[in-house]
């Protein structure tokens, strides 16, 4: 029989699954779905701008929700239901303006999950022996099989039945998620409110917000655009954009398998500066020698750098700069600022410059310009990483 703790631990680990799988799908499927329903690459662009855009306004409505009540796993099931029910109207409704709106209402309510889960995961490896990549790489496991699994759907069926996939793993995860348990969370006065405010207007914290919004501007295209710029300007198959796909999060799984290590060695600006430049340099391939297959291959290995250390040493920085009764909204600005504020403007930039294939090396090439801005900022960042919180815990455990 599993203790209460670690059935928690598995449970916390399926959401993470099926979330990602949904992921595993949308991300490189759904500008390939959006192609083959005729509409245009600056429509796609400002279909996806939109729909990531509710993603900056949707995490902090759901923060002050849950200052309010306090039950974290409660919203991811309320905000799970109200996705599902959304996307549901995409069976009936193709045109643009009411796919829009779909769009953006079911990014408005997904919203709800992510930013309450990493506060889960990191208060139940409290006073463990697991750590947070040990939850989150289940989410890594989940996009691979989502993504191979949606490249075999994609030959077989067709990207019009897309959406049924999607579905279907949508409500795998709100069945889970109704075995979420979560510890109350104490509301906020406005003092320390206020003192959340005051901590991310010091100098340390810019400088990383300006950082994490470039690099994260500069992954737009590859979200948006990798699939088409696979089936479209190189003529591949859906079964080779899956396995590609699941090469790179192959990678992601081992970076965070090994990441407390690298920070038990390293401090975060020193992992940062690697992790960008090999990100300006996955973007160069992508915009001069696609079709060089060895190189295209490697690109998506630098995937474990270009995302999944980015990501934990961002997880990292905040972890360790906020007090413990601020890293709920604290988590909720990262990710509705930088990676959906990024995103946003990212995913219409790519629209723009895409031109229906014509422009698609030009868009990698400007990606990894606004890359190489990010590294400007990450060498601007001090040496020392803030002093982690004793009594919370995160990627800098003791190496296994």
């Amino acid at each position: 029989m599993l203790s209460a703790d670690q059935r928690q631990f598995w449970m916390v680990s399926s959401v993470y699954f099926f979330f990602f799988s949904v992921l595993g799908v949308v991300s490189p499927y759904l500008s390939i779905f959006l192609s083959g329903e005729g509409f245009s690459s600056e429509d796609i662009g400002i279909l996806l701008g939109v729909a990531t855009l509710m993603r900056v306004i949707g995490p902090s409505l759901w923060a002050q929700i849950a200052d309010k009540k306090g039950q974290l796993h409660r919203l991811i099931q309320i905000g799970g239901m109200l996705a599902v029910i959304s996307f549901g109207f995409i069976f009936f409704f193709k045109d643009f303006w009411p796919l829009l709106i779909i769009l953006a209402l079911v990014n408005l309510f997904w919203t709800a999950i992510l930013p309450q889960m990493e506060v889960i995961s990191l208060g139940i490896t409290q006073g463990t022996d697991r750590n947070y990549s040990q939850i989150r790489l289940w989410g890594s496991l989940g996009f691979i099989v989502a993504v191979l699994l949606a490249g075999v759907w994609l030959e077989w069926f067709g990207s019009h039945r897309l959406p049924e996939l999607i579905m279907l793993l949508m409500i795998c995860l709100i069945l889970n998620a109704f075995f979420l348990r979560s510890s109350p969370v104490t509301p906020q006065s406005t003092s320390k409110k206020n003192s959340l405010i005051k901590r991310m207007c010091t100098t340390p914290f810019i400088i990383f917000f300006c950082y994490a919004f470039c690099l994260q501007l500069s992954t737009a295209p590859f979200n948006s655009f990798f699939g088409l710029l696979l089936t479209e300007h190189l003529n591949f198959s859906g079964y080779w954009v899956g396995a590609l796909i699941t090469v790179g999060v192959f990678a992601e799984i081992v970076a965070f398998l090994y990441a407390s290590r690298f920070f038990s060695l390293w401090s975060v600006k020193s992992i940062l500066i690697v992790c960008v430049f090999f990100t300006i340099l996955r973007w160069c391939i992508l915009g001069f020698v696609p079709h060089i297959i060895p190189l295209l291959v490697f690109s998506q290995l630098i995937h474990a750098l270009s995302f999944a250390m980015t990501h934990a040493a961002a997880i990292q920085f905040i972890h360790d700069y906020f007090e413990p009764h601020q890293l709920s909204r604290a988590q909720a600005f990262y990710a509705g600022l930088v990676y959906s504020g990024a995103g946003a403007i990212g995913a219409y930039l790519a629209g723009m410059t895409w031109q229906n294939g014509a422009g698609a090396l030009w868009t990698y090439q400007w990606a990894a310009l606004v890359a190489l801005v990010s590294l400007l900022f990450v060498l601007m960042m001090s040496k020392e990483q803030p002093e982690p919180d004793s009594t919370h815990k995160g990627f800098q455990d003791e190496a296994q």
